[in-house]
């Protein structure tokens, strides 16, 4: 068997809202939608507290080419899904493909704050390749299967044969399993034949840019590293020169859409070498771009994840500026019956209120700020209804809503609701596989 390294890292994504999950877009992507226009949605779109209310800390497997975990691979998850975010944004974090032959060693490395783990299902393995806690295996360094701690690192060892040809599923399966497969700790791994395999789209790089690339990690290989430490948002100003002439590469016949992409948040570069930091600057950038569709006599491969996203919401649906003596502050209109509780953010938990929202409230409310307390603390209002903040005390105050659990989704690939879920675009007589998936555990 040709042995093949998989590099997986366990990586957050802070303030995920499966209806809007990259705020930095270009048409054709529109998120915030909802095609059907379910109820509080009859304008076709998702209000900003709901969007708000959705956010959680998400969590996922990243794919990265290096072992040393500094190059992502920025491939979609559906070629032709012109719906999907780039790589930095995306629930799961990646689809892996192999042939019958191969021997996969998938190195999984913690990079969360809680311990994890990595179980795949389908394919032959050893009891040092099970991650399914209690019955993992412990190395002689005190390291788990079971139990990947973080900053550690696991390799799990997998057999593909002809038998294991279609589509298997892998998740984390350490104790709190439905929570953590809830953020996003999932994805699949799909067996093809050989012909197949080989015609599979890949990300559609620059000339020489995989071989500068690969040039800079041998250069970085044992021996230690000057790390880049001013990590910016990309595509902030122009293009960076890399990104320019991928870019040109992309806009040919076939794309799906058009105009200049607006880069969303970045992935943490803090510690990138400064030799690759341009790079992969573009990289970022350039996941952002439309991308060429696969060829109309190639199989377009479609593999769909159903599950649910649930767990703590960090962003705040309401946050003030400070607010000077004399100033005020007015919330978006709440569209959800909720009950919001908010603080101060200068001076913390000692002074805090609550907002409730339910049908037949009144449609406003009034609040003031004095020093050092909300007056009244707790109030409600109706479905549509606002809140305003007035600063009646001689100090500085604001209003910060405290966060909590987040507005449970359903979602397919990380995203809920038709017009924010996958739309896939597809040449005519174009044949499709689907693989379907159902991560959806049914524990929380």
């Amino acid at each position: 068997m040709a042995t093949r390294n998989v590099y997986l890292k366990i990586e957050r994504i802070p303030d995920y809202s499966p209806v809007a999950p990259d705020m930095h877009v270009s048409p054709p992507i529109v998120y915030a939608r909802d095609c059907m226009r379910n109820m509080g949605h009859e304008d076709g779109k998702i209000p900003d507290d709901e969007v708000a209310a959705r956010r959680l800390t998400a969590l996922i497997y990243r794919e990265y080419l290096d072992p040393q975990y500094l190059v992502p691979k920025p491939d979609k998850l559906i070629a032709a899904d012109v719906n999907e975010p780039p790589f930095t944004r995306r629930v799961p974090g990646t689809v892996i493909y192999a042939r019958p032959g191969d021997r996969l060693r998938i190195h999984v490395k913690n990079g969360d704050v809680q311990p994890h783990s990595f179980h795949l299902h389908g394919l032959r393995y050893g009891i040092d390749s099970d991650g399914s806690w209690p019955f993992g295996t412990q190395s002689d360094d005190g390291r788990r299967s079971d139990e990947i701690c973080p900053g550690q690192t696991w390799t799990y060892t997998f057999e593909v044969t002809e038998e294991t040809i279609g589509a298997w599923p892998f998740h984390d399966h350490y104790r709190n399993i439905g929570a953590d497969v809830n953020r996003g700790l999932f994805g699949g791994l799909v067996v093809l034949r050989e012909k197949e395999h080989e015609q599979l789209s890949r990300f559609p790089y620059p000339p020489e840019f995989e071989k500068r690339v690969q040039e800079i990690l041998k250069q970085l290989e044992g021996r230690p590293h000057k790390p880049q430490r001013t990590p910016r948002a990309c595509g902030s100003g122009e293009m960076s020169t890399v990104a320019k002439a991928m870019h040109g590469r992309m806009s040919m016949s076939g794309h799906m859409g058009g105009g200049r992409p607006m880069p969303g948040q970045a992935v943490e570069r803090s510690e990138t070498p400064a030799e690759l930091f341009p790079y992969l600057v573009a990289l970022e950038e350039l996941a952002h771009a439309p991308q060429p569709l696969p060829r109309r006599e190639h199989l377009l491969h479609v593999p769909l994840f159903f599950h649910q996203m649930s767990g703590f919401r960090g962003a705040p649906v309401f946050q003030s500026a400070p607010l000077n003596p004399g100033g005020n502050y007015t919330s978006p209109k709440f569209t959800l019956a909720a009950t919001y509780k908010y603080i101060c953010g200068i001076h913390g938990a000692s002074m805090a209120g609550s907002v409730t929202v339910q049908p037949g409230g009144p449609s406003t409310q009034t609040v003031h700020i004095v020093d050092f307390a909300f007056n009244p603390a707790n109030v409600t209002v109706g479905i549509d209804g606002q809140v305003t903040w007035i600063n009646d005390g001689p100090s500085q105050h604001s209003v910060v809503e405290s966060g909590g659990d987040n507005l449970p989704s359903f979602c397919l690939n990380g995203r809920s609701f038709v017009g924010n879920t996958p739309t896939i675009l597809a040449h005519a007589g174009q044949r499709i596989r689907w693989y379907v998936f159902n991560l959806d555990l049914g524990m929380n």
